[in-house]
């Protein structure tokens, strides 16, 4: 495979001339062939703001990629490989979208539910600029046998607001009232997600707490964790935990201070797998992979049983219809939202909007849109075709997994809207490398500081004398 991206200029381009060159010289001749022409990049949640489709706010916001620089490498990178008589395939033409948990991961951090990717079909399937130059180019070839079709119809945004919700539980009361307990598995220590044969979910692990001081101060820790895990004693929500990547670094922490427990205490860790590796290794286990303890102190008997999203959407549907309904307070919880639909939705989409939201995921129609973690960004919509929709009522099911921001949390649950166009937003977040230049610009500067104040006090002697 040649690297050849529609970010390559004219220099970098001739590069890829070469290396093409170098191949044929390996294999003794064959065709030319660039099998991922790259058109931008995924983004990761935190990442930097590379693929967010041709109508989303702050596209050209990274200043490496505008509108006109992106056709134009594209075109001339297409006219190279096409003097060249190589063979290409566009990686994505069109990305679509991470539905589910189906996202992926990288070593710099989990990737987000688009995957958009700034391709030239955008994630709702719409016509961007960049087909539209693609189409001009092939046109254009002499003597080309397959001239372009006709341009097709873009689809109908429609936005949707005020749709009122629900809370109908707390997350850790939906959860264990979802579960199919024949599923569940026992054990001394806990099980990871793939001896459980549960890849993609999420996995509730329970036990109670040993033996402790009572009023003591409780540290859990769990060594090894992948990918995320959300911590309730006696079902009162404690705190996350997280594995340390780059640019999650921030959320990152191993050990968590409990709010409240003693001895026998009732101890529930809901673990959430952030997406597998999207490359290099298939040594990507999730779960808990270590030993957990509270105040060094081994906690052992674990269930584990998995949360299969479906089961929770009809639990939460039934609670809702059951006129199940508890006080907002701002904790992980479970919310459910109807609105009534009078039309055909085959050529219609739309977009979930999570800004209102903190991190969890989304259940329309039992269709799982995939996951939101606007405290992390950019992503801050969910995409949602119109196939989902149908008319008369329409169901939504929010899980957010750690809760209202402090600057959200209000007597009313969150209400839902629907936007025409998708949303992001670059959050301050500083990455795990960002962290440790700081820190490292630091010690560099107290030597500085120092020396400086002795220079200071010295002539400040001088003048007294």
């Amino acid at each position: 495979m040649v690297f050849w991206g529609k970010t390559l200029n004219s220099i970098q381009r001739m590069a890829q001339v070469k290396n093409f060159l170098t191949v044929e010289k390996k294999i003794n001749g064959g065709p030319y062939t660039n099998s991922e022409f790259y058109t931008v990049w995924f983004t990761g949640w935190g990442g930097k703001l590379l693929d967010l489709g041709w109508g989303a706010p702050g596209f050209t916001q990274n200043t490496s990629f505008s509108l006109n620089n992106v056709i134009e490498n594209t075109v001339n990178s297409m006219a190279d490989m096409y003097k060249m008589n190589a063979s290409f395939s566009f990686y994505m033409i069109h990305g679509g979208t991470n539905f589910g948990f189906w996202s992926g991961d990288e070593s710099t951090g989990p990737v987000i539910t688009s995957y958009d990717y700034s391709a030239p079909i955008s994630e709702a399937g719409q016509i961007t600029p960049l087909y539209l130059a693609i189409r001009n180019f092939i046109k254009n070839l002499t003597n080309w046998p397959n001239p372009p079709l006709e341009v097709p119809q873009n689809h109908t945004a429609v936005a949707i607001d005020n749709v009122k919700t629900v809370r109908v539980g707390s997350l850790i009361t939906v959860v264990q009232n979802s579960l199919n307990k024949d599923h569940c598995k026992q054990s001394e220590t806990p099980l990871s997600f793939e001896v459980l044969d549960n890849q993609y979910d999420l996995v509730l692990y329970s036990s109670v707490l040993p033996k402790v001081v009572d009023g003591s101060h409780l540290m859990l820790t769990i060594p090894d964790l992948h990918d995320y895990a959300y911590v309730f004693v006696d079902d009162v929500y404690q705190g996350h935990l997280a594995i340390d990547q780059e640019y999650t670094h921030a959320f990152a922490r191993l050990t968590l201070p409990l709010k409240n427990g003693t001895t026998g205490s009732k101890l529930d860790i809901l673990v959430e797998n952030h997406g597998r590796r999207t490359f290099e290794t298939i040594n990507d286990y999730k779960g808990i992979l270590s030993n957990v303890t509270v105040n060094k102190q081994l906690i052992t008997n674990w269930m584990q049983c998995g949360v299969n999203p479906s089961k929770l959407y009809s639990k939460a549907k039934e609670m809702w219809s059951q006129k199940t309904a508890v006080v907002e307070d701002g904790s992980p919880a479970v919310y459910v939202g109807t609105f009534e639909s009078d039309v055909a939705w085959d050529d219609y989409h739309t977009f979930f909007d999570a800004r209102k939201w903190n991190k969890g995921f989304v259940i329309v129609n039992n269709f799982n849109l995939g996951r939101y973690w606007t405290s992390m960004g950019p992503q801050m919509t969910l995409y949602a075709p119109g196939a989902i929709f149908q008319k008369h009522q329409n169901t939504i099911v929010v899980v957010e997994l750690v809760g209202q921001t402090s600057s959200s949390t209000q007597q009313q649950p969150p209400s839902i809207n629907f936007l025409k166009e998708p949303s992001y937003e670059k959050k301050q977040i500083p990455s795990k490398k960002q962290m440790a230049s700081s820190s490292s610009s630091l010690f560099v500067q107290i030597p500085i500081i120092i020396e400086l104040t002795g220079y200071l006090l010295f002539f400040a002697w001088r003048l007294l004398l």
